[in-house]
């Protein structure tokens, strides 16, 4: 006879991580955030080809997550850009799942 099996409780927070990297846009996304520090809308949609409406949605799934944020910030010629960046609780996560981060400017 089998034994019951014991249910482990899984953290909210991992199942949306877990679910967020579910996509292979998200995937995308996180693959180039491993390998920059912070990213602007402008480079995310140059570098995967997405449309600006798919692009929206998927930085929304991952900032549900808690695997990214977003913060403006001006530049020297006061214009004011947007930047989207990896959570520390992402860089936890990833680096359990022994995804190695390298992170640059």
């Amino acid at each position: 006879m089998l034994e019951k099996v014991k249910k482990i409780k899984i953290p909210p927070e991992i199942e949306r991580a877990i679910k967020a990297l579910g996509n292979k846009n998200r995937k995308k996304l996180i693959e180039v955030f491993l390998n920059k520090k912070r990213v602007t809308f402008s480079d995310l949609m140059n570098d995967l080809n997405l449309s600006s409406s798919t692009l929206t949605f998927h930085l929304k799934e991952l900032k549900k997550a808690s695997l990214i944020d977003n913060f403006y910030q001006k530049s020297d010629n006061s214009n004011q850009y947007s930047y989207y960046v990896l959570t520390e609780f992402a860089k936890d996560f990833l680096e359990a799942l022994g995804i190695k981060i390298n992170t640059v400017d």
